[in-house]
């Protein structure tokens, strides 16, 4: 005979995943406009850094590859682990620092 949990705790339950889904709604709703960022700034960011379009478009592609690489990296990483929310905690507080950091950069350098 099994035994049916408590409608309180499939409340619970649920809370729990909607205030999940709706923090990693907007976590990565973030990530990806300042991702996308770059294209949209590109004609205020080179007048204010004085950068060339071959500049902006080594930023775009190494911004790209950081992408596709971590992504690869921390996908192995947590099925190596078998855990992946720390994983995901990390990633996005890196990027966030990182993309704070960004703020404070001068020149191509900097940014790059």
């Amino acid at each position: 005979m099994s035994v049916k949990p408590t409608l309180g705790a499939d409340r619970s339950a649920d809370r729990y995943e909607n205030r999940l889904l709706i923090l990693l709604f907007l976590a990565f709703g973030f990530v990806f406009f300042d991702r996308q960022a770059l294209s949209f700034l590109a004609p205020y960011i080179d007048n204010d850094f004085g950068l060339t379009n071959s500049q902006l478009g080594i930023l775009s592609g190494v911004l790209a590859l950081t992408w596709a690489v971590a992504g690869m990296f921390a996908g192995s990483l947590s099925d190596r682990l078998g855990r992946r929310k720390p994983i995901l905690v990390a990633a996005v507080l890196m990027f966030s620092l990182f993309s704070a950091s960004s703020g404070l950069m001068t020149g191509f350098l900097g940014l790059l």
